[in-house]
């Protein structure tokens, strides 16, 4: 059995809406989640050798009383075959890093719209509103302009000398979301 509940956040988050929080608490049967999920590296010469595994090993599927069961059975030994026969991928976890751009003063901003934001939920006046909206759009164009600035300084500090790797790191670095001050686990979950 699943229940859910819902409230809206107090922070907009830029947005021209307030987001709403779903939390979901299911009651019913463990589920096995496998996290990080495991990946291997298929060798496309080894791809027979594991099918010759899982036929040998497993060539019926026993007569089990619900299909739940059935699948569990099949996805067991799909993963012990390809545990046998494959290498498996190191896993890959992401970490919220902070991104090259983000200084004091982006934290500074950040501060300021939310006070904004609670002044404007404290006593909802025209003044305030007013005021919300005007920190809210700054701290829009500022954070993109310190995006844009440090971008354009990497790219006039690339050499041919700089490995790739630093440049393909220094990239995901500038895609990655960041949340460090408005993250759902630290301020409202």
């Amino acid at each position: 059995m699943t229940e859910a509940q819902w409230r809206v956040l107090d922070d907009s988050y830029t947005s021209d809406h307030l987001p709403i929080l779903i939390t979901l608490s299911y009651t019913g049967e463990n589920v096995n989640i496998i996290y990080p999920a495991r990946r291997w590296k298929i060798d496309k010469n080894k791809v027979t050798v594991y099918t010759d595994y899982l036929r040998k090993t497993h060539p019926n599927i026993p007569n089990l009383p619900t299909a739940k069961e059935k699948i569990k059975f099949c996805l067991q030994n799909i993963r012990q075959a390809a545990d046998s026969v494959f290498t498996i991928k190191k896993a890959f976890i992401t970490k919220n890093s902070i991104p090259p751009w983000w200084d004091a003063e982006c934290t500074e901003v950040i501060k300021k719209r939310k006070q904004a934001l609670r002044n404007f939920n404290t006593s909802r006046t025209l003044e305030n509103y007013l005021e919300h909206r005007q920190v809210s759009a700054y701290s829009k164009r500022f954070l993109k302009y310190k995006k844009r600035n440090s971008w354009k300084a990497f790219c006039n500090n690339l050499s041919k000398d700089t490995p790739i790797s630093e440049v393909w790191n220094k990239i995901r670095n500038f895609k990655q979301p960041f949340t460090r001050t408005s993250s759902l686990s630290e301020n409202q979950a």
